[in-house]
């Protein structure tokens, strides 16, 4: 049967015997039949394994989480011999019945080599070597190359903890994460503020992306490599960047000739020795004719950081002349004389080794020309016929370096050719929005409008001219807005006092109404309405009303008291000093009529009490005559009809009414 090896970060933890008539649901769901672990990125039940039309097959259920297959996405793929696919951090490898005892015999030879981590082992997708991130300026300098070996994740961003160390305050403390599955890397951005770009292209939040030799990150202006360098590049690296940056000196090289058109020619066989030259030694750029022979120009300020690649490359050749002439000089040592090596041509025939000297002095002066892809395309040739000949190692070392820098400096072309396109964009893009600025704006519509340009560089000083314009007006409307408001919470406030007062204002009560339309008129609040001129009139009219009313019970009080009737013309004043309360002129009137009145019902008073003495309470007739005499009760009820009822002997009329029955 068929089995499905699984491992965590290159370490197996299980291995599933596979059922041709069963699908299996992989995931991290406690029912799982394949049971993952919780790791970010998977799902409950992130892919279903079936047997189907005589194979196995990969289905993705997951919405978010993603399967690789040779390092792209796949949503479904049928599983063929030894395939290896990825859900990272996990590798599920698959091992067809054929293939389950060569797997074992495998796996025991790695146990026995002791080799646990797997590291030597090819993942489809994935790739061999030491990986390494490459720092370089914005020149494309490199600044630091930090090995990926301690571990199998490693994160980026500026806090002093990270692996990965970004030098720029924009930056994410923690901005993107590398994995390493295996043999794969993959690149994560941590949901960082400005983004990760991987060859130019923003990655999305927390979604794993393949990762390859040569690929480009980019943090604002800060730029990484990803490499996969054999375990000695490091140090032939740092071999390189110890090189004098400055012109080299004069060296002792002899003439180099120039290599013939395409096809070339095999030239005689010669040793790689060159001797006596010009005074001085300057390695051409890739592709580059040989130095003329004529005098050179006049000497300007030399650009050491423009000159940099071709200063590394003279590096280099320099350190192959030295390497040669070290050798001639040894061949030459009388103290080496006694040592014969064994001749590696002794086996070939003689075309075979004329070719091999040939093909190898062919790629020194393709070499020593620049052509570097000539010169590994030469050695190539060699080795089909012979591994190793003479310098033909170190030649190769050097070649592939060269090449190296090659790549490096056309990469920088190809990324400052990127840049100033994205510039040019970038220009003609603010130019477009700054057209549509207006007072309505916002900080989003200018986001949206620099939408296509936006992810190039979102700190572009000319995105933030726009954006504190746009917040220029925002803070304008928003004043203006605060101000609006207020206007309108104070007017409110003014017709909340005017209706209070209009509330107050009822028929009868004019006084009360005039009192309530006070504050209206104090109050410096905002009027649009002109209240306060509505409240002042009305209050002149109450004060009319209360003027006329008041004269009129001044009037019937003034007739009553013509005709004798002190009570009624202290009721009608009464009346007045209700409209007028404040009238003293009314109040010291009626003082005045109560106490007359009162001087006139205390004879009265005193009449029948003393008839009341006599015994005479319900009156009787005259001795002398027929009339009856008036009773103590007809002098007190005669109190109670002319008396106020607040009279003083009102109220003992009353009294004294009581005790004999009640008045009537």
């Amino acid at each position: 049967m068929a089995r499905l090896i699984v491992r965590l970060r290159g370490t197996q933890v299980s291995d599933v015997t596979l059922n041709e008539g069963k699908t299996y649901v992989v995931g991290r769901k406690e029912e799982a039949d394949i049971r993952l672990d919780a790791e970010k990125g998977i799902s409950r039940e992130h892919f279903k394994l079936r047997f189907a039309e005589k194979s196995w097959k990969v289905e993705k259920e997951s919405r978010f989480g993603d399967v690789f297959l040779q390092g792209k996405k796949a949503d479904q793929f049928f599983l063929e011999e030894a395939a290896v696919f990825t859900v990272p951090p996990y590798e599920f490898e698959f091992v067809p019945s054929a293939s389950t005892e060569q797997t074992h015999q495998e796996q025991n030879s790695s146990e026995g080599n002791g080799d646990g981590n797997l590291e030597d082992k090819t993942i489809i997708g994935g790739s061999q070597g030491v990986a390494y991130i490459k720092v370089t300026d914005q020149a494309g300098d490199p600044l630091e190359l930090i090995r990926l070996d301690a571990g199998d994740t490693f994160i980026a961003g500026r806090e002093s903890s990270c692996a990965i160390q970004i030098r720029d305050n924009r930056a994410s403390r923690k901005q993107f994460e590398i994995r390493k599955n295996g043999n794969t890397y993959f690149i994560v951005d941590l949901g960082s503020v400005n983004g990760t770009l991987l060859n130019g292209v923003s990655l999305q939040p927390n979604e794993p992306m393949p990762l390859k030799s040569g690929d480009a990150i980019a943090v604002l202006e800060n730029f990484l490599y990803f490499e996969i360098h054999d375990p000695s590049f490091k140090s032939r690296l740092e071999r390189v960047k110890q090189q004098p940056q400055t012109e080299p000196p004069p060296q002792p090289v002899a003439p180099v000739q120039a290599a013939p058109a395409s096809p070339p020619q095999a030239m005689p066989p010669q040793p790689w020795n060159p001797g006596p030259q010009q005074a001085q030694f300057q390695m051409p750029g890739p592709g580059a004719p040989p130095p003329p022979s004529s005098s050179p120009p006049p000497k300007k300020g030399f650009d050491y950081k423009k000159n940099r690649p071709r200063l590394i490359l003279a590096a280099i050749a320099i350190v192959a002349v030295v390497f040669a002439l070290s050798n001639q000089d040894s061949d030459s040592s009388g103290n080496n004389a006694a040592i014969v090596p064994t001749d590696p041509l002794a086996k070939l025939t003689p075309d075979q080794k004329k070719l091999v000297k040939d093909t190898l002095q062919l790629a020194k002066s393709y070499y020593m020309q620049g052509k570097y892809e000539f010169a590994r395309s030469e050695l190539a040739k060699m080795q089909e016929i012979i591994p190793v000949y003479e310098d033909s190692d170190s030649l190769a070392k050097l070649v592939t370096e060269a090449i190296a820098v090659q790549q490096l400096q056309k990469k920088q072309e190809e990324m400052e050719a990127a840049r100033a396109e994205q510039e040019a964009k970038i220009q003609s893009k603010v130019a477009e929005c700054r057209k549509k600025m207006n007072p309505s704006m916002t900080r989003d519509d200018v986001e949206r409008c620099l939408s296509d340009v936006l992810a190039f560089n979102p700190t572009h000083p000319l995105f933030e001219e726009l954006y504190a314009q746009a917040e220029n007006y925002t803070a304008k409307r928003e004043a203006d807005k605060a101000k609006r408001l207020s206007y309108q919470t104070e007017v409110d406030k003014m017709k909340a006092i005017y209706a209070k007062a209009k509330k107050a204002d009822v028929p009868g009560r004019p006084l009360e109404a005039i009192e309530a339309y006070g504050p209206v008129l104090k109050t410096t609040l905002p009027d649009p309405g002109h209240l306060r001129g509505i409240a002042a009139a009305r209050i002149a009219e109450l004060r009319r009303q209360v003027t006329e009313k008041t004269a009129t019970f001044q009037t019937e009080a003034a007739k009553a008291l013509e005709e004798g009737k002190l009570k009624e013309a202290i009721i009608a004043l009464r009346k007045a000093l209700t409209v007028d309360p404040q009238n003293n002129e009314i109040s010291t009137k009626i003082d005045s009529l109560k106490a007359k009145l009162q001087e006139q019902m205390m004879p009265l008073y005193q009449e029948g009490v003393l008839e009341e003495n006599f015994g005479n309470i319900e009156g009787d007739a005259n001795k002398t005559g027929d009339e009856n005499k008036a009773g103590a009760k007809q002098k007190w009820k005669q109190i109670l009809k002319l008396d106020i009822t607040d009279g003083e002997y009102y109220k003992k009329a009353y009294i004294k009414l009581k005790k004999y029955g009640a008045p009537e």
